[in-house]
Order: C-alpha cells, then structure tokens, then sequence
C-alpha cells in the first residue's frame, strides 16, 4: 500500500476511502454514508452543555463520573473504531432495506425515515460516552426503534462485565421484531426486547427489576410521558443512575397537531427530589443524575 500522510482532519476520510476501494468482497449500499458515519463516531466533536441544577453536596463516585462525563463534552471520546465499523455495517444495511429478520431487501425507500428517527453518528456517540463515562452495567431503553441507539449502548456495555445487561421497551410490532432481530444478531444473551407500551411495561418492570445505573428515553414524546415513565421507573432506578431524554424540545407538526409539552415535562423531571444535577446537551437532550 503506498505510504500516505494524514492529517487530523482528513485521516478518517482517507482511511476508509482506502479501506473501501480495498476490500472488493463487501458492497456498501451508500459509500458517502458509510464513510461520513464513521467520521462521525471517530472524529474530533464536541457537544455544550447549560447546567441547570447542581444541588452540591459532598463528592462521590458517581458524581465524579457524572462531571467525567460533563468535561468530556468538549472534546468528544471517539469510537474504537472495531466497534465504529460494525455499527456502520448495520446502519449501512438499514439504509439499504435489508430486514434484520429475513436478511432481504423490502420494497420501499425508508432512509428518510431511518435518518430521521435512529440515533447515529453524533448522538449515538454520546450514549456510547455516557455508558462508558458512568460505568454503567443494566441500562433500560424506552424507545428501541430501529435499534442502533442499542447497538451504541451496547459496544460500550462490551467492557463491563458477564453480566452487563441492556433491556430495551417498543411498543410498534413491527419495529420490535426488526430490531430485536438486528440487536440479537450482534449481542445474543446481552440484551432483552421487550414487545409493548412503555406506560405498561415500566411499571412491571419496577416490580422486577433494581440496579439500573442508567435509562434512556426516546419513547413517546410528550410532558406527560417524560413525567409519567420516569416516576414509574423511579423505584428501579440505581443510587447515582443517569437518566437521558431525548427530544426535549420535539414538537413535529407534521405528525402531532397540539403542541405535547415534551419541555415542560422534562422541568418537572428536573425538579424531582432524587434528581441531584440536571443539564442539557446541546439543547435536545435532557440529562439528570439521582442522588
């Protein structure tokens, strides 16, 4: 291979522009994507955070891994890029309308569906961040969608143990099959698909489940669902858990008519008596530490 000289702007690009035109036995349905994702999860990012409560208190294990976490934001930690590059193979057959389920292509086009509501690149990046700043080991997803916020999740849980453990609540039929499908097919023993409604299934699983050390919502979107799930959830809900929610601000008018109050939610969630530290990343998503 001839020698190249990079720099640390361009050595991401150049690299997987090589590793594509080298490797003739994998076709990529989108090269641009492809190489544009995994910049994404490997380049220099940042994210702002606004603080917007810090009750104090003497210092413990979690909250210095919450301020770990916190401090990270300006400079993003990169993907390794073994777990960068699966992670883009399955977006890339996502894109392509490949079904986790049968292994072939479906008719219709459902990349704009898929850009539009999966955690990639950036954000993505900032799950995986999270689970590996707090060291967290049994997370709760409400919202599994297409999977890849999992996916995310779960590369960072690869580290932490037999038993790390992700559980992940959808209530579309047809989205839960698909990704559990997807999220099987990568993490068979590690995760648990759970068919059906959050404000259902949550209160179950708080009859069941302790020790979870971080959850993250992106199920409904709406005041009342951020108030309502994460009071249902509160009880399983690990001393020093995080808590994320995506979306705060969402209001779609395509989809809703009335406006769901999604940050009035998330300021009330913020004003819980377990919430010690709470703040926003780049103004969409919502973070909290419990006490």
């Amino acid at each position: 291979m001839t020698q190249m000289i990079f720099t640390d702007r361009t050595v991401m690009a150049e690299l997987m522009a090589r590793m594509l035109w080298e490797i003739k036995a994998v076709h990529f349905n989108a090269d641009k994507p492809y190489v544009q994702f995994l910049r994404d999860c490997t380049e220099r990012t940042w994210a702002v955070w606004r603080e917007l409560r810090n009750d104090g208190g003497e210092p413990d294990a979690a909250s210095r891994r919450f301020n770990n976490f916190v401090d990270a934001l300006t400079d993003i930690p990169a993907i390794e890029f073994s777990s960068a590059e699966r992670l883009a193979r399955a977006v890339d057959k996502l894109r392509a309308n490949i079904n986790p389920e049968t292994g072939f292509r479906e008719h219709g086009d459902q990349q704009r569906r898929f850009a539009r509501s999966a955690s990639l690149g950036v954000k993505g990046r900032l799950l995986h961040s999270a689970v590996k700043a707090m060291q967290s080991e049994q997370i709760v997803e409400l919202g599994t969608f297409w999977g890849m916020s999992a996916l995310f999740m779960l590369e960072a849980l690869g580290t932490a143990g037999p038993d790390a453990h992700l559980t992940t609540v959808e209530h579309n039929a047809d989205f839960s099959r698909k990704a559990s499908a997807l999220i099987h097919s990568h993490f068979n023993g590690r995760a648990t698909c759970i068919h059906g409604r959050t404000q259902d299934v949550v209160p179950d699983l708080a009859r069941t489940m302790t020790g979870v050390d971080l959850m993250f919502h992106d199920a409904g979107h709406s005041g009342e669902a951020y108030v309502r799930e994460f009071n249902a959830a509160e009880p399983f809900l690990a001393p020093g858990a995080v808590v994320l929610f995506d979306d705060i601000r969402w209001f779609d008018r395509s989809l809703v008519s009335t406006d769901p109050k999604c940050y009035d939610g998330w300021m009330e969630v913020t004003r819980h008596p377990r919430v010690r530290r709470a703040g926003e990343i780049d103004g969409y998503m919502g973070v909290v530490l419990l006490r």
